[in-house]
């Protein structure tokens, strides 16, 4: 009988939501195993299969609710959890094997609680979290047990806060920033866990962290202080720069006045005053590697953008993309005019390699940033046609460099997991 057979059965079985044909198949598998080591086959050969196997058969008895479930994840941990060589459990061939040995830690954990047993809760939420990635993983291997650790911890917090008070807010604390970076795969859908997220006691914790301090900047925060911001939080983070790029923060020389004026004749529009004394008195900056996911330009007289570097909307845009033709296919010559005639950018934040906020203010001198993806023209459409109509932009230049600043220090944030995970 041949094991890639099996497990295809068992599979397909469950993909189908077959669960109990799944489970069926899967009673095949031990055997053939057994078979396989003692006919020569060296145990680490075998790692992959079992993975597999474990990885079925938690599903289907998940599906089911099936109280099972706890008997084959303990078997898990008892084969694999200890005797496993651990420089092979860390190879690529492994993946799914250790996946498997983090899932059964966590479902045993989750037991535990659920027979008030908080000791043996901690020992499996913490060895289901010693499984650090391995080879062949590029993702956080622990999205499915952020949450199962906040609980473990709430509840032994509950019967020893001296000793769990810290590690219950920090596994709080990761939970719901790993929830913001990725609410779909990291919901919080446990009620109590919610709840412990408003307890003052935790937002007091929360509120001593020096990454939280600089995450967001405060209400009427001055563009410059948000700069500072990022600079103090980049020597925080202490992002390699690896991952982070060499460049930080890049001032270019100051605009004159003639400059200024000139710009302004040929855009036919006055610089809002904020901006126009950004760039007299401090320059035109750009924040992190112009060619970086999550970066910040404000064009300049010298370089970074079209010329003049203050211009309409439209026409900004197509120089920065090297032309959009869904402008002239969607808009009228007048309408295009119009929207050029009524709002002017003068920089972007470069979200990735399809999608950018371009910069604007209008003619009253409001801000704000209009979000173009290369492949979502419809949304960009509906908010260009509604800018036809008025403008709604409210923000102030001081806003709208802190609201990038934020956008910004969440993609350090991003990068320093990554360099953390790689470790």
């Amino acid at each position: 009988m041949d094991i890639y057979d099996v497990l295809s059965e068992a599979k397909r079985d469950l993909d189908s939501h077959c669960y109990h044909d799944c489970l069926d198949a899967l009673k095949r598998v031990p055997q053939v195993l057994e078979d396989l080591r003692r006919a020569g086959t060296p145990a680490s050969d075998l790692y992959g299969f079992w993975g597999w196997y474990y990885q079925y058969g938690i599903a289907a008895l998940a599906a089911l609710n099936d109280p099972r479930l706890v008997f084959l994840a303990r078997e898990v941990v008892d084969r694999f959890g200890v005797d496993v060589d651990r420089d092979l459990l860390y190879c690529q061939d492994y993946i799914v094997l250790r996946y498997e040995l983090r899932n059964a830690h966590a479902t045993l954990a989750r037991a535990a609680l659920e027979a008030h047993d908080v000791k043996t809760a901690v020992a499996e939420i913490e060895a289901c979290f010693k499984i650090k990635s391995g080879d062949g993983e590029y993702e956080d291997p622990f999205l499915a047990s952020y949450e199962t650790k906040a609980r473990v911890y709430l509840e032994a917090c509950k019967s020893n806060p001296k000793k769990f008070q810290r590690r219950h807010h920090a596994a709080l604390h990761l939970l719901e920033k790993k929830s913001a970076a990725d609410p779909y795969r990291v919901p919080i859908a446990d009620q109590e866990v919610e709840r412990a997220l408003a307890d003052p006691a935790y937002l007091e914790f929360k509120s001593r962290d020096p990454i939280e301090k600089l995450r967001h900047g405060p209400q009427n925060e001055p563009w410059s202080a948000a700069l500072a911001r990022y600079q103090s939080m980049r020597k925080k983070l202490k992002v390699s720069a690896d991952y982070e790029g060499v460049q930080h923060l890049l001032v270019l020389a100051k605009e004159d006045e003639p400059t200024l004026a000139e710009v302004e004749r040929q855009a036919g529009v006055q610089i809002p005053a904020a901006l126009r004394e950004c760039y007299a008195q401090y320059g035109a900056f750009c924040v992190r590697d112009p060619a970086s996911w999550g970066s910040l330009k404000l064009y300049a007289s010298t370089q970074f953008g079209p010329k003049p570097f203050v211009q309409g909307v439209v026409g900004a845009i197509e120089y920065v993309w090297g032309g959009r033709p869904e402008f002239e296919a969607s808009f009228s010559a007048d309408e295009i005019r119009q929207l050029n005639d009524q709002y002017f950018c003068f920089g972007h934040y470069f979200h990735d390699d399809n999608a950018y906020s371009h910069l604007v203010f209008d003619r009253a001198g409001r801000f704000d940033r209009l979000y173009y993806h290369q492949d979502d023209w419809d949304s960009a459409y509906e908010r260009f046609k509604d800018l036809l109509s008025e403008s709604d932009f409210a923000l102030t230049f001081d806003a709208l460099i802190s609201a990038c600043i934020d956008d910004i220090i969440e993609r350090l944030i991003e990068l320093k997991q990554e360099q953390e995970q790689d470790a």
